[in-house]
């Protein structure tokens, strides 16, 4: 709970929307926002131990990011790491300067797969908004709001114990983005 609650506030400081029940794609279907769990298959590498290194995460949201014609990345990654602080090897975060089409969200979403990323759930609002996952990292792609005006982005956070334990200190001290 405590990387969803730090998720929440870290994404805000960074110019990622976060709409309601975004973080909390569970995948057994009883996630509230319009979630739907995705059959999952063999995940090949991503399950038996292969874990990107951060690096890795952020040269796959570069590469996929300019295949789908989305340009730049709008933050620069240094102020970004400021706001991760303690925990940014355990957040990778992406956004785009415009609004994302529907066809680009699907290019995009086909080049994280094809590098091994497995989706895990979907909510289309008439955007749409994918889950997917690789390794111990879990990736929030939000494809804007219905209202518009609003760029697609990417939040992908770690899991596991030490960065678990990252997220709770960061949350409980005064470095806490929430």
């Amino acid at each position: 709970m405590s990387r969803i609650k730090w998720a929440a506030g870290a994404v805000a400081l960074v110019g990622v929307v976060v709409a309601g029940g975004v973080l909390d794609a569970r995948n057994d279907g009883s996630s509230p926002g319009g979630w739907v769990s995705e059959p999952q298959t063999d995940r090949g590498s991503a399950a038996t131990g292969a874990d990107p290194s951060r690096e890795s995460v952020l040269a796959d949201f570069g590469a996929v990011t300019t295949r789908a014609g989305l340009g730049q990345d709008a933050a620069l990654q240094a102020a970004r790491d400021a706001v991760f602080g303690d925990v940014a090897d355990c957040a990778a975060g992406w956004v785009g300067v415009e609004e994302a089409d529907a066809a680009q969200v699907t290019r995009l979403v086909d080049g994280l797969q094809q590098r091994g990323w497995q989706v895990t759930a979907r909510r289309a609002r008439p955007v749409q908004d994918v889950t997917l996952t690789i390794g111990s990292w879990e990736l929030v792609l939000l494809g804007g709001t219905p209202q518009g005006g609003e760029p697609l982005s990417l939040l992908a956070l770690r899991g596991g114990p030490g960065c678990d334990e990252a997220f709770a200190r960061q949350e409980a001290g005064a470095s806490s983005p929430v």
